[in-house]
């Protein structure tokens, strides 16, 4: 059998390709307008919520449209906040996402570069052959998605924080990538090893069989993918229900979603006669109507990718900052703080008068930034450990003020404090509640990464404020740096406050033992 020659292939290099999509179509962390969208996606969010709070699975099955509509923050802010436990796509989804965090544009017209033979032939692109098989010869049992989240997590790609592979690898949640072999780009060139390519795949699959054994009372999404999506999740069903029966066990009760562009009746979970030309949409007969007969749920909403997923993330949101208001668990902290003396110099604050939360997680914060631009007032963030409150933080915190119409502090989590033994000394909860005391502030939460750069980006105040210790942007851990390169990307003002400068850490080594094991807070 003759085959072709790839060692005749001429490779072209990603600058001279002329790029359809470039970051610009990446869209900002900020709540959708109300619309009939969300009202579909209402029940199931709220299914979505319930399978967090039983520990099911949550899985995002998508097609690479996705990522060319600019929804990532969306889906990453969803992985980070526990509503997606498994990011599965097709094989041209992770090129879209690498190609992106290399160098901010991606996608190509086939109508342009088919005549000449240069679609699909560009250098930079190949270099994910190279990872995969070097991730195959260094361990046959690795995942391809997160050979690739690895690679752009760790590697040197200028755009890495807009990688959802990436984001994956940093959060330790499985992405699978699930291949046809002809079918993507990347497949073309000579470097490309269809054997270590379809062992990482297929490992992908495995892992996803593994996340579909989590299933009941779970939730499974597809976005924009008519035959991987179904295709792939049918054979894991298949496999994990095999394994269930065996054990006496069931995987019935769960909720399938399916975001597409297809007309559907709204009889959707019957599944459609072979006569109807729709039968042969999988999603439609696969996620709708036979694999959730059983006893579980199926939901269709018809949208655009940059429509849905938003509709989706906004209503996620607004079903939990509803959520402390319907319940009252014992020692519940009231809604409103009690109002704590004024800070001397403070602006009135924004929200008073309205029974608003102060102490809130980060989703929370962002959309309480956002409300309050929408509202054109100037919002400045505060960021850092504070673990005892001293005058310094109080002028810290006023001077902030000053610079906006509404203040908003983010403190480090215990895991990420790293003063020494024995620190923090106060646990997050009790370091928020006393920052959310101070009537200058107007919102807390804590920070659930090492550094405020993923602050920044998912809150996007107007105004990053630090002391003016920090002013020559010195830093060993490099970590303010990278804080101020971000805030200078998205057009955050970086200020410096220029107050007396007390140091927690020199205050408790030098006038105060440590706080009894186990007595924080007495």
């Amino acid at each position: 059998m003759k085959k072709f020659d790839r060692g005749a292939l001429r490779l072209y290099p990603l600058s001279e390709r002329v790029h359809d999509l470039t970051l610009d179509v990446v869209m900002d962390l900020r709540p959708s307008a109300p619309g009939p969208l969300h009202e579909r996606l209402r029940p199931l969010a709220a299914r979505l919520l319930r399978a967090r709070e039983q520990g099911a699975a949550r899985i995002l099955i998508m097609g690479a449209h996705v990522i060319r509509s600019g929804v990532q923050r969306q889906v990453m802010d969803l992985m980070r906040r526990g509503l997606v436990t498994c990011l599965a796509m097709n094989g041209a989804g992770p090129i879209h996402d690498f190609e992106l965090a290399l160098c901010g544009a991606t996608t190509e017209s086939v109508a342009r570069y088919i005549k000449s033979g240069q679609f699909g032939l560009w250098r930079e692109t190949g270099r994910m052959n190279d990872v995969m098989r070097e991730a195959h010869a260094d361990d046959p049992g690795a995942g391809l998605g997160a050979a690739l989240g690895r690679e752009i997590a760790e590697g040197a790609y200028p755009h890495k924080d807009l990688s959802l592979l990436a984001c994956a690898h940093r959060l330790g949640i499985p992405a699978t990538v699930h291949i046809g072999i002809g079918q993507d780009i990347i497949h073309e060139h000579p470097n490309f090893d269809p054997a270590a390519a379809g062992v990482l795949s297929y490992n992908d699959f495995l892992a996803f069989a593994a996340q579909v054994q989590n299933l009941e009372h779970g939730v499974v999404m597809s976005f924009g993918s008519g035959v991987m999506a179904p295709e792939v999740y049918l054979k894991a069903l298949s496999m994990a229900r095999n394994v269930a029966h065996g054990r006496g066990e069931s995987i019935t009760r769960f909720a399938t979603l399916v975001c597409d562009l297809h007309d559907l009746p709204g009889d959707y979970r019957a599944e459609p006669p072979k006569t109807d030309p729709a039968y042969y949409f999988r999603p439609w007969k696969t996620m709708l109507a036979r694999t959730v007969q059983d006893g579980g749920e199926s939901f269709y909403v018809k949208g655009r990718h940059a429509e849905t997923i938003p509709a989706l993330w906004t209503v996620l949101g607004e079903l939990e900052a509803a959520a402390p208001a319907t319940r009252t668990p014992a020692r519940q902290t009231p809604a409103t703080p009690v109002p704590a003396a004024p800070c001397g110099g403070c602006a009135p604050d924004p929200g008073q008068g309205r029974e608003r939360r102060k102490v809130l997680d980060m989703h929370g914060l962002a959309q309480r930034v956002a409300e309050l631009r929408a509202q054109g007032l100037r919002v400045v963030l505060c960021h850092g450990c504070f673990d005892l409150m001293h005058p310094g933080h109080i002028k810290y915190f006023q001077a902030a003020r000053r610079m906006g119409d509404a203040l908003v502090v983010t403190l480090s989590a215990d895991r990420f404090v790293d003063k020494g033994p024995g620190r923090p000394v106060y646990a997050e909860g009790l370091r928020a509640e006393s920052i959310a005391a101070l009537e200058c502030v107007d919102a807390v939460a804590v920070n659930q990464w090492p550094t405020a750069v993923e602050t920044l980006r998912l809150v996007r105040p107007d105004v990053y404020v630090k002391g003016q210790e920090f002013e020559k942007l010195e830093d060993k851990t490099g970590k303010l740096q990278q804080e101020h390169a971000v805030a200078t990307e998205l057009g955050i003002e970086f200020a410096f406050t220029h107050e007396i400068v007390f140091s927690s850490t020199t205050l408790l080594n030098t006038y105060f033992r440590s706080t009894p094991e186990g007595r924080q807070g007495e």
